[in-house]
C-alpha cells in the first residue's frame, strides 16, 4: 500500500489549516484515481516538538537530547512514499512551528536521510512572502535528498486554480503507477557533492555524520550511483 504524508506547520489543527486543506484537495485528487492510497495529514502544532537546543548532539552521536514526538514523526516520513510539506507564510518565511522543525532535522540534512523520496511544497498565503517561503521549504527538501515534483502557493483572498491541482496530482499518479521515473536536478547532485566534500573536511566537527557517510561508502560514491541503487 502506498502512503503519502503531508507535514503542516501550522499551530492550528489539521481542520482549520487553510494549508492543510490545500494539501487535502491535492491529495484527494489523487486518492479519487487510485485506491487504497494511506493517507495523514500532520499539523505540527498538534505536536509535541521541542525547540532545538543548538547543542550539536545529534552531530555527535546522531541522537537528540530532547524528548518529544520528533522520532515518531521522522519514521512516518521514512514509511512514506510521497511527503508534502507546507506552511502558511508568517512575516515573509515559514511559521516559527516549521523553521523548528527544520532546525530539529539539520543533521538528516548532512546525512541525506531522505534521498530519493519525492515531494511537493505547498504555501498558502494572505498577500505576500510567499516567493522566499516556497523557496525555502524546497531547498531545505533537497538538503534532506528529496526530489521536488510541484509547488503550490494559495493567496487565501482569491479562488485556487484546480487545473494547478489537476497537474501535480498527474505527477502523483503517475509515480505511484510506476509511469513517470523520478528525475533528479543538477541541485540534488550539488548538495550531495557540497556535503560531502564538507563533512569529510571537517570530519572532527561532524563525528556522526562522518561515520554514516563511511559506512555507506558515500565518499567513494557518485550522487547518480547512490541514486540509481536507492531507487531501484
Amino acid at each position: 500500500m502506498k502512503k503519502v504524508l503531508a507535514i503542516i506547520g501550522s499551530e492550528k489543527s489539521v481542520d482549520n489549516s487553510i494549508t492543510a486543506n490545500l494539501a487535502k484537495n491535492l491529495i484527494d485528487r489523487v486518492t479519487n484515481q487510485i485506491n487504497g492510497i494511506e493517507v495523514e495529514i500532520l499539523s505540527l502544532g498538534e505536536h509535541n516538538l521541542l525547540l532545538c537546543k543548538g547543542c550539536r548532539n545529534c552531530s555527535k552521536s546522531g541522537k537528540c537530547i530532547l524528548k518529544d514526538n520528533l522520532e515518531t514523526i521522522i519514521e512516518k516520513i521514512k514509511s512514506s512514499d510521497f511527503i508534502i510539506f507546507g506552511s502558511p507564510v508568517h512575516i515573509s518565511h515559514v511559521s516559527a512551528t516549521y523553521k523548528n522543525f527544520l532546525d530539529r532535522l539539520h543533521v538528516l540534512m548532512h546525512t541525506f536521510e531522505f534521498l530519493g523520496k519525492p515531494f511537493v511544497s505547498v504555501v498558502s498565503t494572505n498577500g505576500s512572502g510567499e516567493e522566499d517561503t516556497i523557496k525555502y521549504i524546497n531547498h531545505t527538501a533537497l538538503l534532506l535528498g528529496m526530489i521536488k515534483v510541484g509547488t503550490m502557493i494559495k493567496f487565501n483572498n482569491e479562488v485556487f486554480d484546480d487545473k494547478i491541482y489537476d497537474k501535480i496530482a498527474r505527477e502523483i499518479i503517475k509515480i505511484f503507477q510506476n509511469k513517470n521515473t523520478l528525475k533528479p536536478t543538477f541541485k540534488n547532485s550539488l548538495y550531495f557533492w557540497s556535503m560531502k566534500n564538507i563533512i569529510r573536511k571537517n570530519k572532527p566537527y561532524f563525528e556522526y555524520e562522518d561515520q554514516v557517510w563511511e559506512s555507506r561508502g558515500w565518499y567513494k560514491s557518485s550522487y547518480d550511483k547512490v541514486f540509481s541503487l536507492l531507487t531501484k
